[in-house]
């Protein structure tokens, strides 16, 4: 199905958009109720909420300050941007403009905490992971998928004999 520039532009920002306000309102929400310490969510004991924050980048990499994350992050939404409306055959696939999505949305999450907080809310803690929060899970996964579809199955046809 031929779907135009515009409704895959509209598709890949609803998704932004609501990867945006789940992150925000989640941050709020763990931080006006859980900033105190560390809660355990359920039976599970490998998962909890726990309010921290990040000045870095994913895994507490130290890369530069705060200005420095504020413009990567803006450089990068601006060639995925590019890429978007460059290669418009790449994201007829509706999978590309959701993992687009996604990762739009996880950056701008990102991007408002830098600049209202000049540091990134985390409370997602996995026993086996650094804290991470919503904005970071959609950020991956959609780099995954983006990755994926990209390099491996768009790379498929070009094997085929």
């Amino acid at each position: 199905m031929n779907v135009s520039k515009v409704e895959q532009f509209l598709q890949t920002s609803i998704v932004a958009l609501l990867v945006l306000f789940l992150d925000q309102f989640t941050k709020q929400s763990v931080f006006f109720y859980m900033r105190n310490g560390d809660h355990e969510l359920g039976p599970i004991n490998w998962i909890k909420i726990a309010f921290t924050t990040n000045s870095g980048a994913a895994l507490g990499l130290q890369l530069g300050g705060n200005a420095f994350y504020i413009f990567f992050g803006v450089f990068v939404m601006i060639l995925l941007g590019a890429w978007f409306w460059r290669e418009p055959k790449v994201f007829e696939q509706r999978v590309m403009r959701l993992a687009l999505g996604l990762v739009l949305g996880g950056i701008v999450g990102n991007l408002i905490d830098r600049l209202l907080h000049h540091a990134v809310y985390d409370y997602i803690a996995i026993s086996v992971l650094p804290v991470f929060n919503l904005a970071d899970a959609a950020l991956v996964g959609g780099i995954l998928v983006l990755a994926y579809n990209y390099f491996i199955q768009s790379h498929k046809t070009l094997l085929k004999p």
